[in-house]
């Protein structure tokens, strides 16, 4: 039997009554709605190539034509604001939230956008990459959070927890879920502050005994330092820091957790581990020491998620994770290898992906081949 040597063209997946040429803002709201619906987590728009989506790690096409160029500068105008194809043609990445609202009732579909230039043939081109967010925030029980995880979330009032992970790993909604259920509780007594580039989940202003007031940089407020000195006459209990990459912005949210607020944030990497070393990694050798020092004296729970492929063609999320206790805290701060010292601490104290991966061998959801390949790293350590 041939298979399709372009699995990426499915004909029952494509968009109904497609245009030709997409350059309102109905017909990119129609193609954003249907891989919506399709299940879609991400949308790819690329200058010169169909317009496709990612549902459950494999990549479709909405529509079995390309898109011009003239579209996707009307499609980025419409997404991300006037102007902003000048801003990506001259370089700069572009990044932004886009909503489309729905029926009187029903809350708007929205998306958390990104575009970035590109070498297209002999031409500048570039990329609209529109990840969806769920309608509302999931639940802990509907994500499967370990109960270890929720525990340590219920606890937490002062340092720093870091969730981790790849690009469309599910860490932010993770994160968010697991703050939607702290602030759910009738005893919470939070005072809830957010600083997002863009928002991407929207929390309610007043939950029980809590509230939360979220703040988007650029549009509420200019930069994170400025975000971080208006909180402080907010008198938070808990911040949200959108995501933590730069050397100013891993200080920012430790100056945060410092003023003793629980601080929240997120961070790129692909473990626990290379977390650890890449936070401390952007300073200079001599601040390396008083860097390694706060991070692991301020946090009190590294996270991390990953997704792999499951046997019925979705998805499942591992997850590994430390709580930090005194003992931890001195191993971690003397170390003098971050990588080596924190992978031993997860095997021995923690929850490494090795042993998530198992449990979801064991119950069926993986094969033996994803299994060994998440197990292989830890080999060496058990």
């Amino acid at each position: 039997m041939m298979t399709n040597p372009e699995p990426r063209f499915d004909p029952e997946l494509f968009v109904p009554n497609p245009v030709p040429n997409i350059t309102v803002k109905e017909h990119i709201d129609d193609l954003l709605k249907h891989a919506k619906a399709l299940g879609a987590s991400d949308v790819l728009l690329t200058t010169d190539v169909e317009p496709m989506m990612d549902i459950h790690g494999k990549k479709r096409a909405l529509m079995p034509r390309t898109l011009s160029a003239h579209e996707m500068d009307a499609i980025l105008t419409e997404v991300a604001g006037p102007g902003s194809d000048v801003v990506v043609r001259g370089g700069t990445k572009k990044e932004f939230s886009h909503a489309i609202p729905l029926e009187r009732g029903q809350k708007s579909l929205r998306f958390r956008g990104s575009a970035v230039p590109a070498r297209i043939s002999d031409s500048l081109g570039y990329r609209i990459t529109l990840r969806t967010i769920p309608e509302k925030i999931p639940s802990v029980q509907e994500l499967d959070i370990d109960d270890e995880i929720i525990e340590q979330f219920l606890a937490f009032n002062k340092g720093l927890i870091v969730v981790i992970g790849a690009t469309g790993t599910g860490k932010s909604t993770t994160l968010a879920a697991l703050l939607n259920h702290k602030m759910e509780q009738p005893d919470a007594n939070m005072n809830m502050l957010t600083w997002e580039n863009p928002i991407e989940f929207v929390y309610p202003l007043a939950y029980p005994s809590s509230l939360c007031l979220q703040r988007e940089i650029g549009k509420e407020c200019p930069s994170f330092v400025q975000g971080l000195m208006d909180s402080l006459r907010q008198t938070p209990t808990h911040s949200l820091v959108g995501e933590i990459r730069t050397k100013d912005e891993i200080e920012l949210a430790l100056m945060a957790a410092n003023t003793g607020q629980g601080v929240v944030t997120t961070t790129h990497a692909n473990n626990v581990a290379t977390a650890a070393r890449r936070l401390i990694a952007p300073f200079e050798d001599s601040q390396k020491p008083v860097i390694q020092g706060d991070l692991f004296d301020l946090g009190q729970m590294f996270i991390a998620q990953d997704l792999l492929p499951t046997v019925d063609g979705k998805r499942t999320a591992i997850r590994e994770y430390v709580t930090m206790n005194s003992r931890i805290r001195e191993r971690l701060v003397e170390a003098k290898n971050i990588t080596s010292e924190m992978m031993k601490v997860l095997v021995e104290e923690g929850m490494t992906f090795e042993r998530s991966a198992r449990k979801r061998l064991e119950q069926g959801l993986i094969t033996e081949k994803q299994y060994e390949r998440v197990a292989r790293p830890y080999q060496a350590y058990i």
